[in-house]
């Protein structure tokens, strides 16, 4: 009976996230990620364009040159230098974390990791822009840059993890984990619009998370400008696709003693379906501010999360 009844509770979440959402519901998270552990890979994130391919073949390639800045870039960061990265780093191995990119050391002080990544000629000139003029916590940035071969190499810090990999390696997330990971997520996202610009793919490949639970929204080529007045439709649905994965999907949602029906994280996933939302309404909901900073809340899950979950790598 206790059976039947937590499946008809499921429909009726179901029902009336479809009456609110403008559009269909996601589809289902697939179950197994549930029961998979040691051996699950994380899947290939479809690829939109070249974009991704071109950086695994960039760092293979010899010193060359890049110009070209945006004239109208806050300069935060200093000009990229000219020359090869791997005169001064050396890389451990590559690997998918929002994007190609490679962990690496410096040559004579290999005391401290960091991602170097590698944009073409093609896209350099935009992701440097951004990382000169989108200073945020919550947004991937740049230590320094380099020059070579046509494209631009960006140094950022070590986040050696994705949301992809706390939703494969199935934790169960409490409330205040999934507060302290959708609100750093929106406050970016909030930043972002007021700038006048939309990321066109948030979803949780491309959103980073460091071993202290900070969170951050990364593949910067995916910024467009956005009229202010422009309607957030592709976000809010970028959002309840990232909720309901992180909650577990349907079998997470078929377990209404972890998310009842009237509780706050089911609420702000159907707040992400409502027609004319915005993101400046979901930073409102109480799920987001009955928490204070809870960055902390998540150490333990990414720990957790980089032991047991794998992603394709390339060593050495």
């Amino acid at each position: 009976m206790a059976q039947s009844n937590k499946h008809q509770s499921h429909f009726a979440f179901e029902q009336v996230l479809s009456q609110n959402a403008s559009t269909p519901t996601i589809p289902p998270l697939p179950t197994q990620f549930s029961q998979v552990r040691k051996d699950i890979k994380l899947p290939n994130t479809p690829k939109a364009s070249t974009a991704r391919d071109a950086p695994r073949e960039a760092f293979t390639k010899g010193p060359g040159s890049y110009s070209g800045t945006n004239s109208k870039a806050r300069r935060n960061l200093p000009l990229p230098r000219k020359g090869s990265p791997w005169d001064t780093y050396r890389k451990e191995f590559s690997c998918d974390l929002a994007g190609d990119a490679a962990v690496v050391v410096h040559r004579t002080d290999p005391s401290k990791v960091l991602l170097l990544r590698s944009f073409p000629g093609d896209i350099a000139e935009k992701v440097l822009q951004w990382l000169n003029q989108l200073q945020h916590p919550n947004i991937m940035g740049a230590k320094m840059c380099y020059s070579a071969e046509n494209s631009l190499y960006a140094l950022c810090e070590d986040l050696p993890l994705t949301l992809e990999h706390l939703i494969v390696c199935g934790a169960r997330l409490t409330e205040v984990q999934l507060s302290a990971i959708l609100s750093q997520i929106l406050d970016a996202l909030s930043y972002l619009a007021a700038e006048g610009f939309e990321h066109r793919s948030v979803k949780s490949s491309n959103v980073l998370m460091g071993l202290d639970g900070v969170v951050k929204i990364g593949y910067l080529q995916d910024i467009h400008s956005q009229s202010q007045t422009q309607d957030q439709t592709n976000t809010l649905k970028a959002l309840e696709t990232i909720t309901m994965e992180l909650m577990g999907g349907t079998a997470g949602m078929n377990d209404v003693k972890q998310w009842p029906l009237d509780s706050d994280a089911v609420t702000f996933l159907l707040a992400t379906a409502s027609v004319g939302g915005s993101v400046g309404e979901l930073r409102k909901h109480r799920l987001i501010t009955k928490y204070a900073d809870s960055k902390g809340e998540l150490i333990g899950l990414a720990r957790f999360a980089l032991i047991s979950a794998r992603t394709f790598y390339s060593y050495p």
